[in-house]
């Protein structure tokens, strides 16, 4: 298993990041970005032998 190291501290245990309430607010905006619910459920992607 790969484990990254910026994740983690010395110890192995997870890094807390302590995001500020606007950094959290952008992360989830861009995450959101990176779903397209439009495409993902458009009928004609859905069956690639059509």
């Amino acid at each position: 298993m790969v484990i990254q190291e910026n994740l983690r501290d010395q110890e192995g245990n997870p890094v807390q990041y302590n995001f500020s309430a606007l950094e959290q607010a952008d992360l989830v905006a861009f995450l959101h970005t990176l779903t397209d619910e439009s495409f993902l459920n458009d009928e004609k992607f859905s069956d690639p032998f059509r």
